[in-house]
């Protein structure tokens, strides 16, 4: 008993040496802290049988059994980590993942049967006995719609409806392991997909006048659908409004203009005509406006935004000559001809146009140039050309070269002039278009006389 008391007594002191360097050391760092224990701490004392100086007395009474609480502790902080760590680090279940693809819109124009709903999953999970079979239990659809539910392969699980998809309803699919095979766990059990919607688009619009009929003037108008379209609620909601193409604050009304509707077959395609537009002293806009709320025939969900569209109509002077240029071009004995090309915004009758152009050969020289201006020939503007001066020019003798309709946008003519000499090009006003445009205001161009093309000819 001795000697293990010496051994006891030598422990005792070794481990009292330890804590007092701890303490030691802990002071350097930290210095001296007065630390006020938390309540919690204070009742646990309490409970223990003394105060905070009490409870710290006996534990450098007991250092060995103080320090051995404290492993202790450690130890069970140490072993809870652990035991995290291996609580998540342990076999996870393997949940399957569904890739859910919504049908697309029916190709009805081809006489198509309705596309399925395709559930493809990322691990093997139809029983053996199922595959490429119908499935009749664990699968539900809601809102209900009849179909077959079928295994195309191991991972892949489709519905064909047996009428068309409502026109965008939201749908519920459930599985359970009735379905599946008995080990399979899915990360979802319940998917949600919307049917195909009802869509509306304005496909093209324009203003639209007769070839043959001058006085045919009016606003056509396309419209497409994604399903087949309610042609009632579809005429209530449309709306021609004709309106000045200057907007001013002071216009408060706009007429209304009437319109036919036409459809095709399918009524998947709509085709609004406006009646015979008269033409406008000023430029004008035909405002489309198809109301919000279009539905299919079907019904389903209605098309919730409006559409609208805009058609340019042309005012009475809104016939313009867009380009005249000079060119050289070879005729049927393959020679060189000087060509004068106009071309106008609309269809111009030969006559109307060759009645109404004129053109003149300007002077070589400014009148009352002084001498050293007379060196080169001068270089005109538009800004120059006035009435006594074209008294002083030559006038040019317009050949007009027929084409193949009386009633064309582009107009040639033949000419002779001076390579490199400036010509003056004048069309009248009240030139009259094809659809009774006519021209507002003299459209004249000042012209330099191109060079004629440098050529070889073998002639044997």
């Amino acid at each position: 008993m001795p000697f293990l008391n010496a051994i006891y007594n030598v422990i005792k002191r070794f481990i009292v040496g330890v804590w007092h360097i701890l303490s030691i050391i802990f002071g350097f760092f930290f210095g001296s802290i007065q630390y006020q224990a938390p309540v919690w701490m204070r009742w646990i004392i309490a409970k223990l049988g003394g105060n905070v100086a009490n409870f710290r007395a006996k534990l450098n009474a007991k250092p060995l059994k103080s320090l051995g609480a404290l492993a202790v502790l450690v130890a069970l902080g140490v072993g809870a980590w652990h035991g995290y760590k291996l609580y998540q680090a342990r076999p996870k279940p393997q949940l399957v993942k569904i890739a859910l693809t919504a049908p697309t819109r029916t190709v009805i124009e081809e006489n198509l049967p309705p596309n399925p709903l395709v559930m493809v999953f990322d691990h093997s999970v139809a029983p053996i006995k199922l595959v490429g079979k119908d499935v009749a239990d664990g699968i539900s659809l809601l809102p209900a719609l009849q179909g077959t539910w079928h295994w195309d392969s191991e991972n892949t699980l489709t519905f064909k409806p047996k009428t068309d998809w409502p026109v965008g309803i939201t749908h519920k699919v459930r599985l359970t392991v009735k379905a599946l095979t008995p080990t399979t766990m899915l990360e979802k059990s319940e998917l949600e997909f919307a049917a195909p919607s009802f869509v509306a688009t304005i496909t093209s619009s324009e203003f639209y006048q007769d070839p043959t009929n001058p006085a045919m003037k009016k606003a056509v108008i396309n419209l497409n659908f994604s399903h087949p379209v309610d042609t009632v609620k579809l005429e209530k909601s449309i709306t021609l409004k004709m309106r000045s193409a200057q907007k001013s604050l002071l216009d408060f009304t706009s007429d209304k203009t009437p319109f036919v509707v036409s459809f095709d077959k399918l009524k998947l395609n709509a085709y609004i005509h406006s009646a015979t537009l008269n033409i406008p002293k000023d430029d004008s806009v035909l405002d489309v406006s198809i109301g919000e709320g279009l539905k299919a025939a079907r019904g389903g969900k209605p098309f919730e935004t409006a559409l609208t569209q805009s058609i340019n109509v042309p005012g009475l002077y809104s016939l313009q000559v867009s380009d005249i240029a000079p060119t050289v071009v070879s005729n049927a004995q393959n020679e060189p001809e000087q060509i004068l090309v106009l071309t106008a915004s609309a269809s111009v009758h030969e006559k109307e146009m060759a009645s109404h152009i004129k053109a003149w050969v300007l002077p070589r020289d400014k009148p009352n140039s002084k001498p050293e201006e007379l060196k080169y020939p001068h270089v005109w503007s538009q800004q120059e050309i006035t009435p006594s001066l074209l008294s002083a020019s030559q006038a040019i003798d317009l050949e007009q070269v027929p084409a193949e309709r009386e009633n064309i946008e582009v107009h040639s003519f033949k000419y002779k002039a001076k390579v490199g000499a400036y010509i003056y090009v004048q069309v009248d006003k009240a030139l009259k278009s094809f659809g009774g445009y006519q021209l507002g205001k003299v459209s004249a161009r000042v012209l330099q006389v191109p060079p004629f093309p440098a050529e070889v000819k073998i002639l044997s």
